[in-house]
């Protein structure tokens, strides 16, 4: 709220407060050094010619004098008429002052009305020190965020407290370089992106904004910043949540706030030198330590330096490719369920040595001897009536019986099979990779069902997750080292075998599977070991090793952003 509007906001209060009022008047000088008076706020309007009350006043006494009441000559059937007259006080002196004309027959009304006006001075003077507060505080805000953008100490910081001061949801700085409108910062986002689609599509809506002068919202406010020559260079956004429209005085402050912004901000971007610049001036600063008088220590450190990088650029080296790796058994046999039925026991689990042949688990047989007890009276059933039908010379019926009979011994073998293959046995000698039945006696299994794999102890592969960023590099037959977490002091050599050529996700990676074959073994080695490998792929400099992923990476970037 500015000054005049506070005049007129509180002469139309003290006028309807005081009964009998005809109009009112404000006159104020502030800090005007010369006191001379100006009308500040008229009431009901601007309408009449109130200089002579200004004489009267005169006439009345000094203008730091008190408050009095003189009569008016006015043709009135009302009544008399009397002004009344008020100086106004801030700070202990007098800077304006208030005359009320009213229309009033008892003196005590009148000084009532005097009392009242007093009072409402003593108001309108809080009113006005609170009002300086508060231009004080948005001056100190003011300075605060401009010295943020001086100091440059923090990008992020300065925007970040707009944004808090104005408890606004997103404020947004776009530059405009270049016929082309980029987001530099945004409030509570460290880190942007301005290529990003999102970024685009709200720098180019500012700078629509901005160019064709379009209205907006109360919630929104978008000021134009400007160099010291009047050219536009970007702009400020200011958002806030529906229900905290922006006020006409904080609109007057994002605006003052984009005046000494944008030069500010001209001036310190264009203090900052460039990436290139600043190479250029740490290349000049070493060049003349390199070359000066002096700097003993760093001419020795650089000559040092300069021969380390000669011998890693001329020196081969064996490079070698590293990648996790884990040991499988060359061959795995399973073992699975015959039948569908139930774990009667369990002999062994994953991790033990077997023997082939040794019994692994057996499964519940109570079935199958009650199905081969059926069958066994129904063959003695028919046996005794295929005798009959010999006996009797009935050779069809004999016939009949014969097959019955032979059908209830197919059925008996079939039995005796299942029942034989009801115990489950180790197929090779070997170790129990996986497979737990222990815990799950009397549980159901299904034909097919894998219940137990067995691997060898001698013969064993190792696989190996190459990243795609090296599997160019290799080729079967290529001789490495493997080293498992287990056994970390032995070192296994292996040749590689096989590189699949389909890649797989681990780890957040392509990887390929690539295979291998050891060419010794230990007594120690396991199935399921992890380790690392690292395959030998010839020799390079020592340069080239540690550099060849960095420039690899920079020319993939270079196709993709420039060629």
């Amino acid at each position: 709220m500015d000054a005049s509007t506070l005049f007129a906001y509180w002469l139309e209060m003290q006028c309807r407060m005081i009964g009998g009022t005809v109009r009112g008047v404000v006159w104020w000088g502030g800090s005007d050094e010369s006191g001379e008076l100006h009308p500040a706020a008229c009431w009901p309007d601007a309408s009449g010619d109130v200089s002579a009350w200004l004489n009267l006043v005169h006439r009345g006494g000094d203008l730091g004098s008190d408050a009095f009441i003189a009569p008016l000559s006015v043709a009135d059937n009302a009544g008399p008429h009397y002004l009344v007259v008020c100086p106004l006080h801030v700070g202990g002196r007098v800077t304006g002052l208030v005359a009320i004309e009213v229309v009033q027959n008892d003196q005590a009304h009148l000084q009532s009305m005097l009392e009242l006006l007093q009072w409402g001075g003593i108001w309108l003077e809080l009113l006005l020190k609170e009002q300086g507060r508060r231009q004080d505080n948005g001056r100190a805000w003011l300075l605060k965020v401009l010295a943020k953008i001086y100091s440059n100490a923090d990008r992020q910081a300065w925007i970040d407290c707009v944004a808090e001061a104005l408890s606004c949801s997103r404020v947004a700085l776009v530059w405009y370089k270049h016929g082309r409108w980029r987001l530099q910062l945004l409030s509570g986002r460290r880190h942007i992106d301005p290529r990003c689609q999102r970024a685009r599509s709200l720098a180019g809506d500012i700078g629509a904004t901005l160019e064709n002068m379009r209205a907006q919202p109360d919630t929104r406010h978008i000021a134009p910043l400007k160099n010291k020559a009047g050219e536009l260079i970007g702009g400020l956004l200011l958002e806030r949540p529906s229900d905290r429209p922006f006020t006409q005085s904080e609109r007057l402050w994002c605006e003052q706030l984009a005046v000494y912004a944008g030069p500010l901000l001209t001036l310190v971007r264009g203090a900052q030198p460039g990436m290139l610049k600043r190479g250029l001036s740490v290349f000049g600063a070493g060049l003349h330590r390199l070359l000066g008088r002096g700097w003993f220590k760093f001419k020795l450190a650089t000559l040092g330096l300069s021969m380390a990088l000669v011998l890693a650029a001329m020196v081969p080296v064996e490079y070698r490719v590293s990648a996790p790796a884990t040991l499988e058994g060359r061959i795995q046999r399973v073992v699975t369920a015959p039948r569908d039925g139930y774990i009667a026991s369990a002999e062994v689990r994953a991790g033990d040595e077997v023997k082939a042949g040794d019994i692994l688990a057996v499964l519940d047989s109570r079935d199958l001897a009650l199905e081969a007890e059926k069958w066994r009276n129904q063959r003695a059933q028919w046996q005794k009536s295929y005798r009959q039908a010999l006996a009797d010379r009935k050779p069809a019926e004999a016939r009949i019986q014969h097959a019955r009979v032979a059908q209830a011994d197919a059925e008996l073998a079939l039995i005796e099979a299942q029942l034989a293959r009801n115990t489950l046995r180790a197929p090779i000698d070997g170790i129990v990779v996986s497979g737990d039945l222990s815990q799950l006696l009397d549980a159901p299994v299904s034909r097919g069902d894998i219940l137990f794999e067995v691997a060898p102890l001698e013969a064993y592969r190792v696989v190996l997750q190459v990243d795609d960023r090296d599997v160019a590099a290799l080729q079967a037959g290529q001789p490495g080292e493997l080293a498992m977490d287990g056994l970390p002091g032995q070192y296994l050599p292996f040749r590689i075998s096989r590189i699949t050529p389909m890649a797989q996700v681990r780890e957040g990676r392509n990887r390929f599977r690539v295979e291998a074959e050891l060419s010794g073994t230990a007594q120690s080695l396991r199935p399921g070991m992890a380790g690392k490998g690292k395959i030998s792929v010839g020799r390079h400099s020592l340069l080239w090793i540690v550099g060849h992923r960095t420039v690899d990476w920079l020319r993939l970037q270079s196709w993709v952003w420039w060629f």
